[in-house]
Order: C-alpha cells, then structure tokens, then sequence
C-alpha cells in the first residue's frame, strides 16, 4: 500500500470509527439506514489524528499534544483512553520521555489482543519503542534501530520497517525487524524496494530479476513470502512479463490463500488466488480500472458501476448497481476494522454489508478531506 493511500484510508477511518464508538444501538438498514445522533462527543484537548481503536468496552483516542522544557515545547502524541458507553475518560499516557528534546512519533500506534499499546518515538536520543498495557502503565520502553514503519501481526509479534538503510558499502535496502510482545529482538531481514505486509500474517517481499525467452529479454516477478520472525514460507512467480505491484495489490483470505492482482499480457487483468506453497488455486478477469478490496468470507470488486461480492473461491455471490463518479486518485472501496465495506460515491458514503451488499448506514461526504 503505498503511503497516500494509506494517509486517505486513515483519515476516513478516522471518521467512521468515531462515528461507530459513539452509536447508542444498531440501527436497521431497512428503516433508517442514516447514522443517529450520538450519544456523546469527545471534548478533550488536541486533534484525533489517528483512527481509533476498541479494546472490550474502551476506546483507544490518539490526538496532538504538547509538552513544555525550560525553553522550548515539544508537539507529542497522547493517547487516551475511554468508556464506550459514556465517552467518561479512564486514563490517558504521553509518549514522551522526560529530558529528551525533539520527541516525533514516526508511524501510526498498533495495539495488541490484550489492549497494550505499542508506539515509536524518535527523540535526540534514538530511535524508542513504548509498549503500555491496557490500564496505561508503561510496561517497557527499549531503544530500537531506526525505522519508519511499525506493524502488529497476529501472533503479537512486532514488526519494524527501515525503508532505504544505508550499509557499509553505499548501498541502500529495506530491513525488517522482529520484536517479541516483551521487546526482545527475534528477528531481521532485507527485503525488497516493493512490499506489503498483509493482513498482519505475512510480509510480501517483490522480487526483480532479468530473464529471456524467445520475445527477448524482459523483467520477471517473484513474490517471497515471510512469517512475522522473518523466515520465509513461500514463493511465488508471475508469468512472463506479468506486472504487479505488491505494496496495493495482495490481500489474504479466508481459507488461507493469498489473492493477487497482476496484469498479464494478451489476458489483461486478473485476480490470482495462491495456496500457502504458492500454488495457483483460481482466477478471475477484471477490468483494468476496476477497484478491488478483501472483507469477511470473500473479497469485492467494483467496476462500471456494479459492485460485486465474491467467496473467497472466486465464485460470485452477489452483486449490485452504484453510480459512482471516480475522481482519480481516489479510491472506491475501502475496508472497516469489522470487515464491512466502505463505498464512497461523490457525493456520500454507504457502509455495505458484504454478504448481501445492503446499506447499513449512510452519511455525507466530508468534502474537507
């Protein structure tokens, strides 16, 4: 996923979340598909930057704040932490060391399946991971190599990206770097220039190679799959002259394949389904301007404005009529932490239950974003 896309999918979720922790009770598609009135407003200092997060019946607010030295005041990231039910704040944690000037968090918080809560923070002093438990406590706070990106996979491992690393030679390249749910190092690696960690259950490595045939020399595509520690479980290789972009175009799905989306010459577009050996299992043709995006038993497509759901066997399920006006570079579909569907039309935003691809709610586009 490249790093627009993502900023755009964050700050629309951003606005769904919030929406979503403040809904009193479900509310019917068929009788009134529009969001309620909420029954309270997060009032605290700072802006929401990031999309929060549910842990039982507490919600995760991550906004802007600021500490102040002798001379100088610092922007920080706080988090706080609150009641579902009543928006009443429960505790909140500043991720900021004392005396150590030019605090910067450099990639979005993760969280765990036990509520903790991981950030990373470049000060003068180096590069920090904080983990906090659910009760906001600090748990640990350890110095990590420089890096750009944090994830949390599913195991609760910890990954670390380090786009362009610089080695002793001049030469530059992704590393990886695998962190246990206590902070220890258990991993790294070099990846390539293109990846994508997907689903929080594999990191996708693209791999360039010259090759040649009859028609001549060309660029040929294999993708190196890796576990959260880092050691490699399975490759899988394009046709030839195939192109494909793995940072936006892989998704897993239920049933443990893994989907790609490749174009290949004289075929045109398609969606490829692998096994966990890298295997092809299906495919499906669609069109080159089509959007695509995975969800709970299947994945959707959206194209010549028909949204269409598929099983995750590439066999349709259903299918309906939207008019949706695109504005390159924006994106149709998107994905909620619940797995329903975003679609955002141009002049509103429907969240669509992917089984049967009915309303659940509807509301305004913000034109502001």
């Amino acid at each position: 996923m490249t790093f627009k896309k993502y900023v755009n999918k964050c700050i629309a979720w951003v606005l769904i979340a919030i929406i979503g922790a403040m809904i009193a009770k479900p509310v019917s598609a068929q009788s009134n598909p529009v969001l309620p009135v909420p029954v309270w407003e997060w009032k605290g200092a700072g802006q929401i930057i990031e999309t929060p997060y549910h842990y039982k019946n507490t919600a995760y607010l991550v906004s802007s704040g600021e500490v102040a030295s002798a001379t100088k005041v610092w922007p920080v990231v706080v988090l706080t932490a609150v009641d579902v039910n009543s928006g009443k704040k429960k505790w909140s944690y500043t991720f900021y060391e004392k005396g150590t000037p030019y605090p910067l968090s450099t990639s979005p918080l993760v969280y765990g399946s036990d509520g903790a809560v991981y950030a990373m923070v470049s000060d003068v002093t180096g590069n920090k991971l904080f983990a906090v438990n659910a009760s906001g406590k600090a748990k640990w706070i350890i110095q990590v190599p420089e890096a750009d990106e944090l994830y949390m996979m599913r195991d609760g491992t910890l990954l670390l990206i380090d786009r362009d690393k610089r080695d002793s030679s001049g030469k530059t390249a992704n590393w990886v770097y695998s962190y246990n749910a206590s902070g220890k190092q258990i991993g790294k690696k070099t990846i390539g220039d293109i990846y994508s960690v997907v689903d929080g259950q594999y990191i996708v490595s693209q791999v360039e190679f010259s090759a040649k045939d009859s028609k001549g020399a060309y660029q040929k595509i294999r993708a190196d799959f890796y576990n959260s520690k880092l050691g490699h479980v399975f490759s899988h290789s394009f046709p030839a002259r195939a192109y494909t972009d793995i940072s936006e175009a892989v998704w897993t799905l239920d049933g443990g394949n893994v989907m790609f989306r490749v174009n290949i010459p004289e075929k045109g577009n398609q969606l490829v389904a692998v096994n966990a050996k890298g295997k092809a299992q299906w495919r499906l043709s669609i069109a080159g301007n089509a959007d695509v995006e995975s969800a709970k038993g299947g994945f959707a497509v959206f194209g010549s404005n028909e949204l269409r759901f598929y099983n995750a066997k590439g066999g349709l399920v259903t299918k309906r009529k939207l008019v949706v006006q695109h504005e390159a570079p924006m994106f149709t579909l998107w994905k909620a932490a619940d797995q329903k569907l975003l679609v955002r039309m141009n002049d509103r935003q429907l969240i669509v239950n992917p089984a049967t691809l009915k309303t659940l709610y509807e509301f305004p586009l913000d034109t502001a974003m």
